[in-house]
């Protein structure tokens, strides 16, 4: 799809410890079932103007795995970024497949 729409894309797959973000160069961040609270500011630097990241983690009483976000946690380690879209739900898990309690972000980098 990308290539039909002159779209550029540069996906990376990396250890999130080892990778060099760098400083504004990128336009989507995705953190799905990966550390958030050590990378949250290494992410914010690393966003370009008008940048997005994306999370999705479980919350902390879902009970599927050690180091879930309390109550707006997630929000305020991205509080610097404008919120676009905050969810506390419970859904079906992009890691295990099951239905639980997640949280979800999607934040934007002003310009």
């Amino acid at each position: 799809m990308a290539i039909k729409t002159g779209v550029k894309v540069n996906a990376v797959i990396a250890k999130d410890s080892e990778f060099d973000m760098g400083a504004a160069k990128w336009d989507l961040i995705l953190l799905s079932y990966v550390e958030i609270r050590n990378n949250a500011e290494r992410v914010i630097r690393a966003l370009a103007p008008g940048g997005i990241v994306v999370a999705e983690y479980f919350h902390h009483d879902s009970g599927n795995a050690p180091g879930g976000f309390a109550d707006n946690e997630l929000l305020r380690l991205f509080e610097s970024l404008r919120g676009l879209r905050y969810e506390d739900t419970e859904a079906v898990a992009d890691f295990g497949m099951n239905n639980t309690h997640l949280v979800r972000l999607c934040a934007e980098k002003q310009r």
